[in-house]
């Protein structure tokens, strides 16, 4: 029983991973698949922050101006900027222009470690056990669009993506429950299964998200009395993708 457990969590990450190749393959594809139609803050290199609406194209962004009259937004349609993105040829160096975006993100959550402090005599340990949960946070995300030389001195145009965010999380996930780990000793070892929840710090690219998490696990049987680490707190590295 513990040589199939041991075996399959190694593969629990390497299915997560399978499942985000199509995430990867839009990275490749020029990592614009977050910027999207929508209101942003904008700032040209050494100018001064302007609210736009983006419409965002294939191969180019149309900034209009945005004013705001009475609390209402309201879209210049007749003053814009357009932008070209790569791989768009560039004829000269251009300075950056940046655009940030604010607003809530959904992700699935994946702690890839727990490090659970020592308790009860148990030294401390580093749990990879099966756990997934919702994540919700407040994000900003900031695209640069920039040019930079390549190693022929030509100007290549290149768009640099970066997301932020902090928030809470919620889910489900499994334990070891053996004598060791219980206060009182039980007669079999069995998988847990526990309520996680917490806080985390995310940077991301796309739709990957890396961050420090912290949280506690609830034991949902009457074993949790026992658990050492029942309501325990616990930090970890974890993964997000991105759901909205």
């Amino acid at each position: 029983m513990k040589r199939s457990r041991r075996s399959a969590a190694p593969v629990l990450p390497a299915l997560l991973l399978v499942a985000l190749l199509p995430a990867c393959n839009g990275l490749q594809q020029g990592l614009t698949h977050g910027l999207v139609d929508g209101h942003y803050r904008s700032r040209p290199q050494g100018g001064a922050v302007q609210r736009v609406y983006l419409d965002v194209g294939a191969d180019s962004l149309t900034a209009y101006a945005v004013t705001r009259t009475d609390g209402v937004r309201r879209i210049d349609t007749t003053a814009f900027t357009v932008h070209r993105l790569p791989p768009a040829p560039v004829q000269h160096p251009c300075g950056t222009h940046t655009f940030v975006k604010h607003g809530w993100d959904l992700d699935l959550m994946y702690a890839l470690l727990k490090y659970r402090p020592a308790a009860a005599g148990v030294p401390p340990q580093l749990n990879t056990d099966l756990n997934g949960a919702l994540y919700v946070g407040y994000k900003m995300d900031r695209y640069t669009l920039a040019c930079a030389p390549d190693a022929l001195g030509r100007q290549q145009r290149i768009l640099r993506e970066r997301g932020f965010d902090v928030g809470g999380f919620l889910g489900i996930g499994a334990t070891t429950m053996n004598s060791t780990v219980t206060r009182a000793p039980i007669d079999i070892e069995y998988t847990g299964m526990v309520l996680t929840g917490g806080v985390g710090a995310f940077t991301s690219i796309g739709q990957l998200g890396f961050g420090i998490t912290g949280g506690m696990d609830h034991l949902l049987d009457g074993n949790g009395r026992r658990w050492i680490y029942q309501d325990a707190p616990w930090i970890g590295l974890s993964i997000g993708v991105n759901l909205n």
